[in-house]
């Protein structure tokens, strides 16, 4: 990671969950008055640490950076800028680089972004999950810490997706910023943690879950409206990696998304309106 910030107010909150690596000693090595090393005394799992990292914050802004990953030197003031210009704004991301485990560029962002620096109002980001999935890369977030205090932390009954449904829980109150330009590298790899559930069934398992919960929460009419195409896009999704999995012979993951799809269908044939039962309606149909 590289970190270039004047500002002698910024932190560096670097919180170890248990790790087996002398991460303490490498730590050691650098003498900045901006960073602080936290040690848990065990295993919180992703989630859980990163709430660990909220709780621990001081800044008026926040942003969880991966281990694995790379931000560009301006990233954080880039970022910082657009939050203090905008009050409106919950949260601002970025544009990103995908780079293999030699740090070499394989790709750009997995969805398309938009073209240009942009002011997007919250209801935007639910057309776009609705759309094409989760649009935003969680690295390259950064976060209000009110917005935090306000709505709560990641939800541990997510350990695939409580990225999104945080971002959705943010943009349903607040408008987002973008910015074009690739300030992140995130890298891509075997070990990574997310891969205990990528491919698995469990990930999509997992996605219905926080769209359950993001659609089942109070919020506006014009968010809302992206309800139904949020569910089909995931129900299209899981027929395809079904599909796929079958012809590898993963008989098991692929009746998980097919499982998916059957919930989703489910759903709508009962055409269920109530916000209060629609997250209950449509966990019980897995």
């Amino acid at each position: 990671m590289c970190w270039r910030n004047p500002s002698t107010t910024s932190e560096l909150l670097i919180v170890d969950d248990a790790s087996t690596q002398p991460v303490d000693a490498v730590v050691a090595g650098y003498d900045d008055a901006r960073l602080r090393f936290v040690q848990n005394p065990s295993n919180l799992g992703l989630v859980g640490n990163w709430n660990r990292c909220i709780e621990l914050a001081q800044g008026r802004y926040i942003t969880i950076f991966h281990q694995d990953d790379v931000m560009h030197p301006d990233n954080l003031a880039l970022k910082q800028a657009v939050l203090d210009d905008n009050p409106s704004v919950g949260f601002v991301y970025s544009n990103i680089e995908r780079i293999n485990e030699l740090g070499e560029v394989f790709s750009g962002h997995w969805i398309t972004q938009p073209a240009d620096d942009v002011t997007l109002m919250g209801c935007e980001i639910f057309r776009m999950v609705a759309e094409t999935g989760n649009p935003i890369s969680c690295p390259s977030v950064m976060v209000r810490s009110t917005c935090y205090r306000q709505l709560g932390y990641f939800d541990n009954r997510l350990p695939f997706t409580a990225d999104i449904e945080m971002w959705l829980r943010i943009a349903s109150g607040s408008d987002v910023g973008y910015i074009h330009r690739p300030l992140i590298r995130q890298r891509v790899h075997t070990n990574q943690e997310t891969n205990r559930f990528s491919g698995t069934g469990r990930d999509y398992q997992d996605v219905l879950h926080a769209l359950s919960i993001a659609f089942g929460r109070a919020i506006s009419p014009d968010c809302a409206s992206h309800q139904r195409q949020a569910f089909r896009t995931l129900a299209r999704q899981s027929r395809a990696m079904a599909r796929w999995k079958l012809r590898q012979g993963k008989v098991r993951v692929s009746f998980r998304y097919l499982g998916v799809m059957r919930a989703v269908g489910n759903w709508q044939a009962r055409a269920v309106n109530s916000e209060d039962t629609f997250h209950h309606q449509l966990l019980s149909a897995l």
